[in-house]
């Protein structure tokens, strides 16, 4: 049972890796490696501690005994380190965000690696901007493109669309800083729930499993 735990655990930490693939541009790695080591931690943990634990019922060892407790704090550990780092980061991504895709969206230039990553969200979110499409109206691009925005502020069924702004029916006028923090705070939320709800498991199992043990020297 452990081990099928361990490895969903190291599914989520590698979908976390690629999930960060689309942020990386504007996102600070600690973001997320952080929860993904964390993940994995706890993953390695459970791994050991299902063997262990089947070698304490099966034997009765007094070192797998140990074992079992020491790597069952180690994960009630991460479990505090993952719900301190949650609040400790949680009223600083959307100001993070915020600067980061500000300089991200000001490069714009529609051909290097940003310029793709903003497009990218723009398309994929059908976004336009940051707060909405006025804010190419003061970008560089916006001027050498004949008062144009990016042709990825297009809506998906405007096949004619150019991104000029004399035809704003064509074009997604709804900004993308609030779907994007939607997006993100989404993806490390559901992350830092699964840290916390595998680490209260484990809290409980080992008040159990301590108990047990207790009521076993006593009784036999």
């Amino acid at each position: 049972m452990r081990q099928a735990a361990s490895g969903f655990l190291g599914y989520v930490a590698y979908k976390l890796y690629h999930e960060y693939q689309q942020y990386k541009e504007f996102l600070d790695p600690t973001y997320m490696e952080l929860p993904a080591s964390l993940l994995i931690i706890i993953a390695v943990a459970m791994f050991f501690i299902g063997g262990t634990g089947l070698m304490v019922a099966i034997e009765k060892s007094k070192y797998a005994w140990r074992c079992f407790v020491f790597l069952s704090f180690i994960i009630v550990l991460t479990w505090i380190t993952g719900l301190s780092v949650g609040i400790h980061y949680k009223n600083k991504l959307n100001p993070h965000l915020e600067r980061n895709m500000n300089e991200l969206f000001q490069k714009y230039d529609g051909e290097s690696a940003q310029s793709s990553t903003v497009d990218s969200i723009q398309e994929r979110l059908q976004c336009c901007g940051l707060k909405n499409y006025t804010y190419w109206e003061n970008s560089t691009w916006h001027i050498q493109h004949n008062n144009s925005v990016p042709h990825s502020c297009c809506k998906n069924n405007a096949t004619t669309c150019t991104g000029s702004l004399d035809h704003l029916e064509q074009i997604n006028t709804r900004g993308c800083e609030s779907d994007l923090e939607r997006d993100v705070h989404k993806l490390l939320g559901n992350v830092m729930y699964i840290i916390l709800g595998f680490g209260a498991v484990e809290v409980s199992s080992l008040h159990i499993t301590i108990l047990l043990r207790i009521l076993e020297d006593i009784y036999y």
